[in-house]
């Protein structure tokens, strides 16, 4: 891949200033990156769970290594912390009668489950057979209508409860 343009250096450090602790980058054909840290992007989730190459021979990870040669041109950091892995095929699941569904995880977390019509400035999460809360981890935390849906979690709730029990320590 070519090396990152003075653009993509200024593009980078206006967004990634701009994103909020814990805001997540959606970057098409690599995955979710996350704010972790003042200067910091972390790389939470691959949407490819097998090999694969774009039209050019480009992997994810030579993408993702793209990513860090521009964070050394601003300062930043980027670091891997994979949780989901899976493929990215475009298609949400999202059942017109749930729309407008809204529920909260059953541990009382803070994480808050809406079912939204699909919009590509939003980042969708897929509930899992097993139910797990993606804030806390509890599997069976999730109502069990929404197994197999691709959701919005609000999870704003759940990170001001654990940057208090932070402060605390």
């Amino acid at each position: 891949m070519p090396n990152p343009t003075q653009e993509d250096v200024e593009w980078a450090y206006l967004l990634w200033n701009s994103l909020a602790d814990h805001g997540k980058w959606v970057l098409p054909g690599v995955g979710v990156y996350e704010k972790t840290d003042g200067r910091e992007l972390t790389l939470t989730e691959i949407h490819f769970s097998k090999p694969s190459t774009d039209e050019f021979g480009n992997s994810v990870f030579d993408r993702h290594h793209w990513v860090m040669i521009l964070a050394d041109n601003i300062g930043w950091t980027i670091n891997e912390d994979v949780v989901l892995a899976r493929d990215d095929d475009g298609v949400l699941n999202i059942p017109n009668e749930l729309v407008g569904h809204v529920s909260v995880c059953k541990q009382q977390c803070g994480a808050i489950f809406r079912v939204e019509e699909p919009n590509p400035n939003e980042v969708y999460e897929m509930i899992g057979d097993d139910l797990k809360c993606p804030c806390c981890g509890e599997e069976g935390s999730v109502d069990e209508r929404l197994r197999g849906v691709h959701v919005i979690v609000d999870d704003r709730a759940w990170r001001v409860i654990n940057d208090r029990a932070e402060e605390e320590e």
